[in-house]
Formats: structure tokens, C-alpha cells, sequence
């Protein structure tokens, strides 16, 4: 595998992750046009254990009375990187932006929209 090219898509999410939270999905769409289509999956989550050595958390967001909050997995990188790839497994498809699995700056942020709508 590439890596120069997780670098550079893990530099990308980084600044991204300065302004809005990163969605599975996202980087999925970012590491399917850079890799081929048996190495997405694993480019994926070596990106994802890159940007969680960066300071990104990761979690989902749960549903509160007028606000979506972000709620960080309290794991390991190993146990989170574990954890995607089981979610993942259990897709059967490429992620979309349906799959409630995101990467943010800390602290996590509370959104006052559903963190799945566009826009």
C-alpha cells in the first residue's frame, strides 16, 4: 500500500476535521478514487488509526432532545480500528451517509441538525 497516499489523505482529513466532522462515508469516497478496490477497505483503516495518533476522536452521534451529540468510543485505536472494520463487515456494501461512524476534532461538537443532512 501506498504511503504516501494514506499520508496524504490522512493530512486531508486532518484539515477537514478542522471544520466539520469526517464521516466513514467521506473517506471511503476520498480512498476508493486513490486505491485499488481490494485495498479501500484496509487503506481506510490505516488512515483512520493515522488521524487517531493525529488527535482525532471517534464515535457516533446519539440523539438528544433538539441536538445530535457526539459520543467518543472510550477504547483503544486498536480496539476502535476493531470495531469500524466489524461495523463495516456487517454493511455488506461501501459506506454511505446513512453509517453513524465519524471522526472529529476535540472536543466533539454538538449539532444542532442531523449530522447526516447536507449542507
Amino acid at each position: 500500500m501506498d504511503l504516501k497516499i494514506i499520508q496524504e489523505v490522512k493530512d486531508q482529513i486532518m484539515s477537514e476535521a478542522l471544520e466539520d466532522e469526517i464521516g466513514l462515508w467521506w473517506l471511503y469516497g476520498q480512498a476508493k478514487d486513490r486505491f485499488p478496490p481490494d485495498l479501500v477497505k484496509a487503506a481506510c483503516l490505516q488512515v483512520i488509526a493515522e488521524c487517531l495518533k493525529g488527535g482525532l476522536r471517534a464515535g457516533q452521534y446519539e440523539e438528544g432532545s433538539d441536538t445530535w451529540d457526539f459520543h467518543a468510543w472510550d477504547m483503544s485505536d486498536d480496539m476502535i480500528i476493531r470495531n469500524i472494520q466489524s461495523q463495516w463487515d456487517k454493511l455488506g456494501r461501501e459506506p454511505d451517509l446513512r453509517d453513524n461512524i465519524y471522526l472529529v476534532v476535540p472536543p466533539a461538537r454538538t449539532y444542532r441538525r442531523h449530522p447526516h443532512s447536507v449542507g
